[in-house]
Parts: structure tokens; sequence; C-alpha cells
């Protein structure tokens, strides 16, 4: 058994409709990763942990909008001359983690 890029399926969990990617299960378990040890950096710090937690609320759908701007932005020419609502389509695909982290 090889273990190239070509073997490995990009799909993590298909449930009906819904496909769930190794991408987005990689960025997800790094987020929650960074969340836990922000959360004992703030308790070390003598802060409240739910100060941290207070952001993270606010971080992520920021963050996700910031994704989807930011893949418009720079697939502009899809958008371009079809229904001004496709941009707010991100179900069908299309927000850049380059974003997120700006």
């Amino acid at each position: 058994m090889t273990c190239t890029p070509d073997a490995l399926d990009r799909v993590f969990l298909q449930l009906g409709p819904l496909s769930i990617y190794w991408y987005g299960v990689i960025i997800a378990t790094g987020a929650f990763l960074g969340l836990l040890i922000a959360t004992r950096e703030t308790e070390r710090l003598g802060l409240k942990k739910d100060y941290m937690i207070d952001i993270v609320v606010y971080a992520i759908p920021a963050a996700i909008v910031c994704a989807r701007i930011y893949y418009v932005i720079f697939e502009w020419d899809r958008y371009v001359g079809g229904p001004w609502w496709d941009v707010f389509a991100i179900w069908e695909g299309g927000i850049a983690i380059h974003g997120a982290l700006i």
C-alpha cells in the first residue's frame, strides 16, 4: 500500500449531500488546539478563561466572512455578470484560509 497524494481521498466524511473535507478537519483541529492553548495561557496570566472564549465567538464568524471576501476578490471574474447573490453562496465552495488569517 502506497501513500501518495493520488491515493488519498479529499473527503473525510460524507453525510448525504454534505461533504466534510480533510482540509476543513485539519483547520478546525488547529483552531481548537489553538483555543485550548490560549485558554491555558489566559489562566496562567491571571485572566478569566471566558475572556478567550468570548473573543473566539466573534473571531470565528469574522474569519469566515473575511475568508469569503478574500476569495470573491481574487475570483472576481467568476462573479461578474452573474447574479449578485452568488457572492454569498458559500455552500458552493469558495473560502480562502488567507482571508481568514487576515
